[in-house]
């Protein structure tokens, strides 16, 4: 049923559930998939067991995976090495790339297209900012159908096409996936900062690169304290680290989790009692069950190392110290990559320091003694040994002479022994 909404739009009214839709051909698609529950059709591909659910699914995944073995390319470009399956498309190819036609001028910026059809689109997308195309499933809209579709199927159906051939990860978009491998199977970085050193994968990290340091651009700032980010994702990093408003605190006795510690702690002392926490006779650290106190036991205070590097002399209190090891150092894999930057490394909690000390500036370990802070309590420890306990420690092998860090008598060794 067709109703008329704020006068002047008119909405296909769902006769089973009162859902509004803004054509009939989603009304007739939403009766379809919610009301008359029929069964998913199933579409195997004929070179490999991957099963979709549509034909445009299935399409994507051989135009990634089979194209060489089901559609052999019968028309290459002798200029560029491209090829094409059809004859028609090869000639658009170097109509568009190679003689650079562009016979239909943009009269409002220097885009120009290779026919009428494109300009008009580009000029209801770009410059008359018409987003025509919308989702029924949200509020999201869209210049181009194509992009409505993709956006659909990746973002509401969940659909990961595109799957990498080196790794587990599976992408909505190609682009994405050409991104991935790019980024980090092949290690590319062919964007590189005209004012420094740095170089990245994609063109947007530049950008967001050179608006944060070099440029000091700060569009977002904390509620809290008033901090200015750079980034949206720096600005969410810095409320969760460092005002806590996201951060979780599990309850080890049951499936509870709070917001706040003290909360967790009076759930801990009115629902579980902390007479059932298993208190350490050697220090003050509880645990709710007793294999955690065991492990603590003998990990912090027997110092026990019972798991043994195969390639070195190293050891570690916990298997799981061992098998990251193992990545880090042996196999010198960096599966963890920074959503800020482009730099990878052996684990999370590696990622999470970097965060801390190099994005967000984070100086929370602070000096009892001094107005000094620091990103690590080993620096803090480092600090207090060496300027206020005047510990040298670091002593210089040829003349003897003593230093309170490492990089002080590296530098002594440089400029007084090497020279």
């Amino acid at each position: 049923m067709a109703t008329m909404a704020n006068g002047d739009t008119m909405y296909y009214n769902c006769n089973i559930c009162d859902k509004l839709n803004s054509t009939n051909r989603n009304l007739q698609r939403h009766i379809r998939r919610t009301h008359m529950k029929t069964k998913k059709i199933e579409h195997s591909c004929p070179v490999c067991p991957f099963v979709v659910n549509s034909k445009l699914s299935l399409r994507s995944h051989i135009k990634v995976s089979h194209v060489p073995l089901v559609s052999p390319i019968k028309h290459p470009c002798d200029q560029c090495g491209s090829a094409f399956s059809q004859l028609g498309n090869l000639k658009t190819h170097i109509k568009v790339v190679h003689h650079k036609i562009r016979i239909h001028k943009c009269e409002q910026c220097n885009v120009a297209c290779p026919d009428a059809s494109k300009l008009r689109q580009h000029v209801k997308a770009v410059h008359e900012k018409r987003r025509d195309h919308k989702c029924d499933q949200c509020s999201s809209a869209f210049a181009y159908a194509s992009a409505l579709r993709k956006h659909v199927r990746v973002v509401h159906e969940m659909k990961r096409d595109y799957a990498c051939g080196q790794c587990d990860a599976t992408f909505g978009y190609f682009q994405a996936l050409k991104e991935h491998i790019k980024a980090v199977h092949e290690r590319r970085k062919d964007f590189e900062c005209t004012e420094c050193d740095s170089s990245f994968s994609q063109a947007g990290h530049l950008k967001t690169h050179v608006k944060t340091v070099h440029e000091r651009r700060k569009h977002f700032f904390c509620g809290e304290c008033d901090t200015g980010f750079g980034t949206k994702s720096s600005l969410n990093l810095h409320v969760s680290m460092t005002h806590g408003e996201n951060e979780k605190y599990n309850c080890e006795l049951c499936v509870n989790t709070f917001k706040r510690r003290c909360s967790l702690k009076k759930h801990m002392e009115s629902v579980h009692g902390m007479a059932q926490r298993r208190k350490c006779d050697q220090c003050d650290s509880t645990f709710a069950q007793p294999g955690g106190l065991q492990t603590h036991t003998r990990t912090v205070h027997e110092r026990r190392k019972e798991h043994q590097c195969p390639r070195c002399d190293l050891s570690f209190s916990q298997e799981a110290g061992l098998r990251q090891h193992l990545r880090n150092v042996h196999e010198k894999r960096r599966d963890y990559k920074c959503d800020q930057c482009d730099d990878f490394f052996g684990s999370k909690a590696s990622v999470q320091r970097h965060v801390r000390r190099v994005h967000l500036r984070i100086r929370d370990q602070k000096c009892k003694l001094c107005a000094a802070a620091f990103d690590t309590r080993h620096n803090l420890k480092v600090h207090v040994g060496a300027v206020h306990g005047k510990i040298r420690d670091q002593e210089c092998e040829l003349c003897n002479a003593r230093f309170a860090y490492k990089s002080s008598l590296n530098n002594h060794f440089r400029t007084v022994h090497q020279k």
